[in-house]
C-alpha cells in the first residue's frame, strides 16, 4: 500500500470509526502503524494529543513532538469551514459555507493530505501541501526527528 492509499484507508476509517467526524472540537494528532505493512493491511493509528488551536498543538508542543517522535509516520486532523476562494468573507460567515474535514498525513518528512466535504461522497487529496498549516507540520516534524536523535544520543552516552 502506498502512502496515499494509506490516507484513504483511514478516510474511510474515520469515517465509520469515528461518531461525528466533520465536527470534533479539537485538532488531534496521531501516530500512524500498518499492521502487516502490505495491500491489505489495516491502518492503526494512536492518539497522541488534542488542542483546540492546531497550531498551537504543533508549534514549540514538547510533550506532542515527543509523543510523536516515535513515529515514523504521524498525522492531524481538524475540520472547519470552507467557502468560494474568490470571497473576502471568513469562511464560517459564507452563505455558500461547507463543512470539511482534513486529513494532514508526514510519512518520513513528506506531506499527504485529503480533504473530505461533509455533503459530498468525493475527497481532494494532495501531496506537498504548501501554507501555514504544511509549514508547521514540516516544522513539527524537523522537531520529532530532533526529539528522537536526542533520545538516542542520550541512551547511547548512557550505555
Amino acid at each position: 500500500m502506498n502512502t496515499m492509499q494509506m490516507v484513504e484507508r483511514m478516510d474511510e476509517q474515520l469515517n465509520t470509526e469515528l461518531t461525528d467526524s466533520f465536527n470534533t472540537k479539537k485538532a488531534i494528532l496521531f501516530g500512524i502503524e500498518q499492521f502487516p505493512p502490505s495491500k491489505h493491511s489495516k491502518v492503526i493509528w494512536k492518539n497522541l494529543a488534542e488542542m483546540p488551536d492546531i497550531y498551537e498543538m504543533l508549534e514549540n508542543n514538547k510533550k506532542a513532538i515527543n509523543e510523536a517522535s516515535y513515529y515514523d509516520t504521524f498525522g492531524i486532523i481538524t475540520c472547519g469551514w470552507a467557502s468560494p476562494v474568490d470571497s473576502d468573507m471568513a469562511p464560517s460567515q459564507h452563505p455558500e459555507k461547507k463543512r470539511v474535514r482534513l486529513l494532514l498525513i508526514c510519512k518520513e518528512g513528506e506531506l499527504f493530505s485529503l480533504v473530505r466535504f461533509q455533503d459530498k461522497d468525493d475527497t481532494v487529496t494532495t501531496t506537498n501541501g504548501a501554507g501555514a498549516l504544511a509549514d508547521a507540520m514540516g516544522a513539527f516534524y524537523r522537531d520529532t526527528r530532533a526529539a528522537k536523535r536526542e533520545r538516542f544520543e542520550q541512551d547511547a552516552v548512557a550505555q
